[in-house]
């Protein structure tokens, strides 16, 4: 591993451990977990990220809780399971603001796409001069 990632591992999971004092000191607020999760998303940890993402859940199913489970698996790169749980967000609060950017970040066409597109057209479009 590299001296950069080490200490960059080192300070989420310094990060991690403020967070799970946090929580233990007032186990009614759970933003403490939220933002665990995304720190531990952060260190590709995401089997644990996904697993607190469920518990938060089941304590408070929100939409916030639940874009930042669709958060985890864009990161996972898994973009279906990202927009289903975007969508049940959605479900809840259709014109929540974070979940709308989400869904839009998720199911926009990736630039290879785009790009083999612009590809074709000008290639075509050559090939109409050349005729």
């Amino acid at each position: 591993m590299s001296e950069l990632r080490e200490k960059m591992t080192l300070h989420w999971e310094g990060i991690i451990k403020d967070l799970e004092e946090q929580y233990n000191q007032n186990p009614n607020d759970i933003s403490p977990l939220t933002k665990k999760v995304y720190a531990l998303s952060i260190l590709e940890r995401f089997n644990e990220a996904l697993t607190l993402a469920d518990e938060i859940i089941k304590k408070e199913k929100t939409t916030y809780n639940l874009v930042c489970k669709a958060k985890v698996y864009l990161k996972m790169n898994d973009k279906q399971k990202a927009l289903e749980i975007c969508n049940e967000a959605l479900e809840l609060e259709p014109n929540n603001e974070f979940a709308l950017k989400l869904r839009k970040e998720i199911t926009k066409p990736e630039l290879n796409i785009l790009l083999i597109v612009v590809i074709i057209i000008l290639i075509t479009i050559g090939l109409t001069f050349i005729l």
